[in-house]
């Protein structure tokens, strides 16, 4: 990245310029809003999407958006799922764009995820 220059948007064209963007979940990235924010990104552009993390990190998806939720996290630790992981990278992304993304409001500076009253109105 380009020192001085806006990092959001560096990331951003890195995201358009890629086939995969790999997310490594942890407690705190799933809280992230870089990190969804990336995985927008991803979206908007077409750009597969692959979670990597440890085998729990399925328990985190809860707290994660809906459009976030996904059915597998590849478990890198294990030879199986990093035999299946770097298969996947060598695949062809099948992802549609989701137009309409990049006019999404932006959370206000205040904003206060309050995940557990959402998950209780449910």
């Amino acid at each position: 990245m380009d020192g001085g220059k806006n990092w959001r948007s560096q990331i951003e064209d890195a995201i358009q310029a890629s086939e995969w963007l790999v997310v490594v979940l942890t407690a705190g990235a799933v809280r992230s809003v870089e990190v969804c924010h990336a995985w927008q990104t991803a979206r908007k552009y077409g750009v597969g999407v692959i979670p990597v993390g440890p085998p729990q990190t399925s328990a985190d998806f809860q707290n994660m958006p809906r459009w976030m939720h996904t059915p597998h996290a590849y478990a890198l630790g294990h030879p199986i799922e990093s035999t299946r992981f770097f298969d996947k990278l060598r695949e062809e992304p099948r992802v549609d764009r989701v137009p309409g993304l990049d006019r999404l409001p932006q959370k206000p500076r205040n904003y206060a995820e309050r995940l557990s009253q959402m998950h209780n109105t449910l």
